[in-house]
């Protein structure tokens, strides 16, 4: 799988441009904060147009395909679950918004939960998960969708050392299972360490190979 970006953008009073092609299963993007890391995401989604140029993935040119047609699954970096859903509604509300039919989210609900160990928190609230488990349910939201492209937005804040290193060999598993690309922005060197060689600098408006 490849991605290709090669676009502008102005945000304040910088003009932002992009250039790179991901191909690798999993690539990191650093940079210091207020950087364009998040921004570059969004653009990739479509939630945010880019001022000109392209961004391609496996030979298809996202200039006119919507967001929801574009198989990405995006884990934003304060996870945005909603508080008054269980773990099943969180998991399922992707595929609820998009129309699907009762009876395929509970099937596809319960395979991912299944897929992720968290089978037995389905009839839970939000509010009480522990960070490690809100994560997989966060994955697991990301990837019902059945993503060909993953776009995780520090994922791991805030969790202990023993759940991060969890979570980081489960992000291997998902790609190498799923056959799925994933970028991933980290400001940790070791998380990116821990699942690529390939890393990405985003500083002074540009993208750079590290």
């Amino acid at each position: 799988m490849t991605l290709t970006i090669d676009f502008s953008k102005v945000l304040g009073v910088q003009k932002w441009t992009l250039s790179a092609t991901f191909d690798q299963p999993i690539t990191a993007i650093m940079g210091p904060s207020g950087a364009g890391k998040t921004t570059l995401f969004k653009c990739i989604c479509g939630l945010l147009p880019v001022d000109n140029g392209t961004i391609v993935f496996n030979g298809v040119n996202w200039e006119n395909v919507p967001t929801e047609q574009r198989r990405i699954g995006y884990l934003p970096q304060d996870l945005a679950l909603f508080p008054n859903l269980t773990v099943a509604g969180n998991l399922g509300f992707g595929l609820s918004v998009s129309h699907v039919d009762r009876l395929t989210i509970s099937q596809k609900v319960t395979e991912i939960a299944n897929y992720l160990n968290i089978e037995h928190l389905l009839n839970r609230q939000i509010s009480a998960l522990s960070g490690g488990e809100k994560q997989r349910v966060a994955m697991g939201r990301a990837l019902i969708v059945n993503p060909a492209l993953l776009l995780f937005d520090e994922p791991f804040n805030g969790l202990d050392e023993a759940t991060r290193q969890a979570c980081l060999e489960l992000v291997n598993k998902i790609v190498a299972d799923k056959n799925i690309q994933l970028l991933l922005i980290t400001h940790h060197q070791q998380e990116a360490d821990a699942l690529t060689k390939t890393v990405y600098i985003v500083e002074n408006g540009m993208l750079k190979l590290s």
